[in-house]
């Protein structure tokens, strides 16, 4: 990642592994957790709470995103945030999958959730806060996305492994501190500048709210009602409408009957239904000349619908625009989502909208609902929307009309009705009370609006301008501190690279010192139950009983099936698994092979090809009962698994035992447990496990899932053997 960047001689790359301290228990990254938490955040500091990933912004903690954790589940206090700590995203949506906080000051009783991760930097070595300003920067954060997994941008992981060789450039430790006191200093600048943009935002949103509001009280246009008293009251101009829609329903019944050469019969007139005036009750007095009406007086109200799917002849080659509720985000749709046939609009309940309706989102994703936008194509729509098609009396209002819905955009979306997701309906969207003003007011009203709205949008745009600026700048500053050139160098400073190798010798040798401390005292092995032996005993010789013919099965295959027996099946044998070379091992079983041996089970043989091979004694049989009275139900169980690993070759079964135990670790240690994760397991195992490919293992992994061998972390797991154990082997 950093091969081609330019660093002064004192700083120094290298991956952040090795900069990360130990924490509380021995491991330099924690994965937290994700249990099912209660909807609402914890109420006080006695009361454990889990974050949520919306807690960590970027550069800033926000403790108060949490959620309770419910009193019968325990928490966990080895994943509490504490002050001190670096909170990274860890799962999400590409954007916020990450995004990375230093923790200035938290609250007790915060767990980190499964989709972060918590760690700290060695205070010798990196401050914590010019570790956050790295990771903020873009230099980090691309490095970041190109090592996250996941088949879609809205939920993609960041592994441990691939986390832990994200490359660092070091600098100085004092030069660290200079930089990091000139970044806050440059961004306390940014910031102060960044909350007169928000303040400007805020009141640029209620400018155009008042701005509406005035135009649909009147009181936008007081001084132009006092300068034209004699004007045609809306009254009138809705007597017209309301006329011209009955004279065109009687046209069009009068057609049909004499299409189908009948008579209108009597009375027909009287099945017209008049729309529903607005409930006058409710409503508040309106200045003179303007009258109340509802959306079902002014305009006809309908929907569309979505053609089968299932229907290739309605969509393939279709000519005919099909607008969908993502649409009116825009003010004026200009283009169909997709596009259907001729026959889709004969043969189902489509209508074709002329150029000018009004379309309102009934329903949709996030702020969609209840937004409203005007169609300049003839489209078809479908069930998401609701139109509003005017007549020729009532085309003088669709401008005016439009700005209303605007207007009472929030009153909308209160009316929708609804469980989780709140819907409007055409009914709802029928009842809208509108205050009607005269036409010429109207006009008035529209242009007085746009311009405001106008003047608006210019300044939105500017202050969205000044953001990008902005963030730019923050970019440029990061950019210019990594790179070295944010501040000046000293030469009495110790280099980043002798302040590294010292701090790197130092640990080798306390290791060292350790090591020889655990050489001079022998690990002593924990004597078990004579039944658990007999017990693990019976199972091995009924292992080798079943397997013997096997040609390939040997010391390898019988220590990689008890792992998976105990392991996956439960079949608690004692056996204290380690990670060797050719996978999960126990040297318990040297003594078991003396015992067997004198015992008459079974007997071993050294062969070059397969190492110690086992071979059937005179006395397993008896061995075999007592694992078949042992083992009871988990016979079938066991046998199902003996079979598979009859199938294997030696690397196979070394491979299948280790990716399961791989797997159950990833599980118990609360990580990520994704193909990649796993992979990363494998190879940290031991060097030699490289001999597998990652298609190798890929493949064998979903072996593992359609057999249903899927690890829930079961206890215990594997843990590390020492050097002179593993030469002991």
């Amino acid at each position: 990642m950093m091969e081609n960047m330019e660093i002064p001689n004192s700083w120094k790359i290298c991956s952040i592994d090795l900069l990360l301290d130990e924490l509380e228990d021995g491991r330099i990254i924690h994965h937290g957790w994700s249990p099912r938490c209660k909807t609402h955040a914890s109420p006080s500091d006695e009361i454990w709470g889990v974050l949520k990933t919306t807690a960590i912004q970027d550069g800033e903690f926000l403790g108060e995103h949490n959620k309770e954790l419910p009193n019968q589940l325990k928490p966990r206090p080895n994943l509490e945030v504490k002050n001190g700590d670096i909170l990274l995203t860890c799962a999400g949506p590409r954007n916020r999958c990450g995004v990375a906080c230093y923790v200035r000051e938290t609250r007790p009783r915060l767990m980190i959730s499964g989709k972060m991760y918590r760690f700290r930097t060695r205070p010798q070595v990196v401050d914590p806060k010019y570790m956050e300003a790295f990771l903020r920067s873009r230099i980090a954060r691309d490095a970041i996305d190109r090592m996250k997994t996941g088949i879609s941008d809205s939920g993609l992981n960041l592994t441990h492994g691939r986390f832990k060789r994200l490359e660092v450039p070091v600098a100085p430790l004092l030069e660290q501190k200079r930089i990091v006191e000139k970044i806050d200093e440059l961004f306390s600048e940014l910031d102060a500048g960044v909350a007169a943009l928000e303040r400007a935002k805020a009141n640029l949103k209620r400018y155009r709210a008042s701005v509406l509001k005035a135009a649909v009280n009147g009181s936008l246009t007081a001084d132009w009602r006092a300068k034209h008293p004699k004007v045609e009251p809306a009254s009138q101009l809705l007597e017209r409408i309301l006329a011209e829609r009955r004279h065109k329903w009687e046209e069009e019944q009068l057609a049909k009957f004499e299409a189908a050469g009948k008579k209108p019969p009597k009375d027909w007139e009287k099945k017209y239904k008049e729309p529903e005036p607005p409930l006058m009750e409710e409503l508040p007095e309106l200045p003179d000349g303007w009258c109340w009406s509802s959306v079902d007086q002014l305009c006809d109200v309908a929907t569309g619908t979505t053609p089968s799917r299932g229907r290739l002849d309605y969509y393939e080659n279709g000519s005919i625009p099909w607008v969908m509720s993502t649409a009116v985000n825009d003010p004026l749709i200009v283009n169909g989502t997709e596009m259907v046939t001729e026959r889709a609009l004969e043969e189902t309940s489509l209508r074709l909208y002329p150029i000018g309706t009004l379309l309102i989102a009934l329903y949709g994703e996030g702020k969609t609902r209840g937004m409203v936008s005007e169609l300049k194509i003839a489209a078809t729509i479908n069930q998401a929307l609701g139109a509003l098609v005017f007549h020729e009396s009532s085309e003088c209002i669709r401008a005016y009309l439009k700005q209303f819905l605007w207007s009472r955009y929030l009153e909308l979306r209160r009316k929708a009705a609804g469980g989780m997701q709140p819907n409007l309906n055409l009914g709802l969207v029928r009842q809208i009370a509108v205050p009607l003003p005269p036409v010429g007011e109207q006009v008035e009203i529209v242009r007085d609006v746009e311009e405001a709205l106008t003047q608006i949008d210019a300044a939105q745009h500017a202050v969205h301008c000044s953001e990008i600026r902005s963030a730019r700048l923050r970019q440029s500053i990061l950019k210019v501190a990594f790179e070295g050139n944010l501040v000046p160098q000293d030469s009495n400073d110790e280099s980043a690279k002798e302040l590294l190798a010292r701090i790197t010798n130092k640990c080798e040798a306390e290791q060292t010192k350790k090591a020889h401390k655990a050489k001079a005292k022998p690990k002593k092995r924990i004597k078990i139950p004579k039944q658990v032996f007999e017990n693990r005993a019976a199972v091995v010789s009924y292992t080798v009983q079943r397997l013997t013919s096997s040609q390939s099965f040997g010391r390898i295959q019988l220590l990689k099936t008890m792992h998976l027996a105990q392991c996956h099946l439960g079949i608690e044998m004692g056996f204290s698994f380690e990670r060797y070379e050719a996978g999960p091992f126990d040297a318990a079983i040297y003594p078991l092979e003396k015992v067997a041996i004198k015992e008459d089970w079974f007997t071993t043989k050294e062969r070059k090809r397969y190492g110690v091979t086992y071979h059937p004694g005179e006395k397993i049989d008896e061995m075999c009962q007592k694992a078949v009275e042992f083992l009871g139900e988990k016979k079938p169980e066991l046998d199902q698994l003996l079979d598979h690993i009859a199938e294997m070759n030696t690397d196979e079964a070394e491979l299948f035992a280790t990716a399961y135990a791989a797997w159950n670790d990833l599980l118990l240690d609360d990580r990520s447990a994704d193909d990649d994760a796993i992979i990363e397991e494998i190879y940290a195992w031991h060097e030699k496990k490289k001999k597998f490919t990652p298609d190798v293992i890929q493949k064998r992994l979903a072996w593992m899932r359609r057999h249903k061998f899927i690890p829930v972390g079961l206890r215990p797991g594997t843990s590390k053997a020492t050097e002179s154990e593993r030469r002991s082997k």
